[in-house]
């Protein structure tokens, strides 16, 4: 018998909660149904793209059985060791994705400077590596060995090392009471070398390494330190006489290479892809914006181009610290840099008012070049001149090339600017002050900015992509256009040296916790290993164009003579000549032999030297 509803009496309704239950199915099967749709579409176009491809490669090898058998075995040959090392990275990442999972891997830090020279690709690195184990991670941190003649070049005062062992001792010195932070990590050195002490040109670091693209060949500055030979393999005390047998099988997870076109302009050694699971660069100089002001569109449009080929055929990811850095192969942008613990100490010891007011007006602390920011604080200040407003009195510190020149415009122009040497950052000199200016465009991310903000002070940066992480403070005093920073030196300094009213914004803000967390090196290891984590999740395979790339890259710097030849016409300085590496006993030997035999092979004077550097376009 049916149980239907009797004839003439309407279905009974589900209650409300049913229906709605109901209904959320529905749309749930909906959704799940669009999803299948959509990968079903994908799949057919993947499939597709792959189909064409692969007539597309039948096509080639068609033509090229055609042309020459043996160009159809080369091209063959290539494209199994393609896929092959595809293969190997796949697995590798598999591998590591489970390690960095379980907190169970090694990080293997690569960088290319090293205190004393207090630059940030010496301090930043070091301070990562620190925090880093202070987390609980096995690190090792590679620096450069220069020998004793070639330190002078970079090395303030009479800082000098006969050994490694001496600048390891001094470095974890200045770790513990400068850095604040006591940490087991491994620390080793790989042989490097400087320009001679007779070349040096007046321009700033980044920049003399690119005017060796010009057609007259001459050395790299000073204040660029290149790796000599294999630095991939330099790692720890083993033979490199490998691939497979230069590291143990606990140091081989995760490379971090800091600056990595820096690291592979003149690499020799292996790929370190291969090397390693998972290889992260992290990019620190905008070397575009220097090729540009001292070299031209020209060079900056070859190294934007070379740049691109060394982060894609060495680097697995690549973290750009701000968006301010040329688009790169695989590049997140991630601020993985902090400020030490010292600069917060005197934030909240200021915020507590342990310090007397500040009343010394506004400074700018940094090296004196016009490519810094020095070129455009001076026609701030002058366009304010014209507009017959107030003057604006800033002290800068800091010395460098351009100083002297700096000095002459700006009393040429009668600008109220005092200058003075170079001076610790946290010291009580610059304690007093209660305003950073920062006008420079070429950097990256600004240390002295973070420290300033960490110190409690106002910051006064344009609205830049290098800037996009200092946005967050509250402190942040941001402009557009020139007449915006002068509204802004106005509004906090026109009163600095008028009592008792010298400033109408008041004090600055006292930092929170989560702004604390944001510019400390807690905070910043933290979002380290994110992105770590991150990139294991991500498809970061190899392309045929990166392997391309990297084979004809090593075929250059392994060719032997011809290769110290192309090195020593590209301006490659000291390590022009490396084709005596290649030997079997220097594949085991110390960085100290090795640096000692490189000051024989190229004695200062052998090197091709430039008289002096293309003055900054202004």
């Amino acid at each position: 018998m049916c149980r239907g509803n009797p004839p003439g009496r309407p279905a009974a309704k589900a209650p409300t909660g049913t229906a709605n239950r109901l209904e959320q199915r529905k749309n749930k099967n909906r959704t799940a149904h669009a999803l299948r749709v959509q990968c079903q579409v994908a799949h057919f176009c993947i499939y597709q793209a792959a189909e064409r491809a692969r007539q597309a490669s039948l096509r080639v090898a068609e033509l090229l059985r055609t042309l020459h058998p043996a160009a159809w075995l080369v091209v063959g040959t290539a494209l199994v060791q393609h896929r092959r090392s595809r293969a190997a990275k796949r697995g590798d990442l598999r591998e590591i994705r489970s390690q960095v999972f379980t907190d169970d891997f090694h990080i293997a830090i690569v960088t290319t400077a090293a205190l004393p020279w207090m630059t940030g690709t010496a301090i930043n690195p070091l301070l990562r590596a620190a925090y880093l184990s202070k987390a609980g991670r096995s690190v090792t941190l590679a620096v450069p060995w220069l020998h004793p003649r070639e330190q002078a070049l970079v090395f303030p005062g009479r800082l000098r090392f006969a050994d490694p062992q001496a600048q390891e001792r001094h470095i974890r010195l200045w770790l513990a009471e400068r850095g604040g932070v006591r940490a087991d990590f491994r620390l080793r050195f790989y042989p490097a070398s400087s320009p001679p002490t007779q070349t040096r040109p007046r321009t700033s670091r980044a920049a003399l390494f690119l005017e060796s693209f010009s057609p007259a060949p001459f050395t790299v500055a000073t204040s660029l330190i290149l790796p000599l030979g294999d630095a991939s393999g330099r790692l720890n005390a083993l033979p490199a006489r490998d691939v497979t047998g230069c590291f143990e099988a606990g140091e081989c997870d995760v490379c971090v290479l800091e600056e990595p076109e820096h690291l592979n302009w003149y690499h020799s050694g292996a790929n370190w892809r291969h090397r390693f699971k998972l290889v992260i660069g992290v990019v620190h100089t905008n070397y575009l914006y220097y090729a540009r002001m001292y070299a031209g569109a020209a060079t900056a449009a070859v190294l934007k181009r070379l740049n691109e080929w060394m982060c894609g055929a060495y680097c697995d990811r690549v973290i750009k610290l701000s968006g301010t850095i040329q688009p790169l192969p695989r590049a997140v942008v991630c601020n993985v840099h902090g400020v030490r613990s010292e600069f917060l100490e005197i934030g909240r010891r200021a915020a507590r008012s342990h310090f007397p007011p500040r009343r010394a007006g506004a400074y700018f602390l940094g090296k004196v070049l016009w490519a810094k920011g020095h070129r455009l604080l001076i026609d701030y200040l002058a366009l304010q001149q014209s507009l017959g407003q107030p003057p604006t009195h800033v002290d800068v510190y800091g010395g460098g090339e351009d100083l002297a020149e700096v000095e002459v415009e700006a009393a040429a122009r009668e600008l109220r600017l005092s200058f003075f040497p170079p001076t610790d950052h946290s010291g009580a000199t610059l304690r007093r002050y209660k305003v950073f200016i920062n006008p420079s465009q070429s950097e990256v991310l600004s240390t002295t900015t973070a420290e300033a903000l960490a110190m409690g002070k106002f910051v006064v940066v344009q609205r830049h992509p290098s800037n996009d992480f200092f946005m967050q403070f509250r402190n942040t005093l941001p402009y557009d256009t020139p007449e915006e920073f002068l509204l802004q030196a106005a509004t906090n300094l026109l009163g600095a040296f008028l009592e008792p009213s010298w400033n109408l914004l008041g004090e600055p803000e006292p930092l929170s916790a989560e702004e604390r967390r944001a510019l400390s090196w807690e905070g910043a290891t933290d979002r380290f290993l994110e992105a770590v984590s991150n990139c294991t999740l991500s498809d970061v395979l190899p392309t045929l164009g990166d392997h391309a790339t990297r084979w004809v890259h090593a075929t250059v710097q392994k060719g032997g003579p011809v290769g110290d030849r192309l090195r020593r016409a590209s301006g490659a300085g000291p390590v022009w000549k490396q084709s005596w590496l290649a030997q079997e006993k220097w594949r085991a030997a110390p960085p100290t032999e090795i640096v000692e035999a490189s000051i024989l092979a190229t004695p200062p004077g052998m090197a091709p030297v430039r008289a002096s550097a293309a003055p900054p376009r202004r």
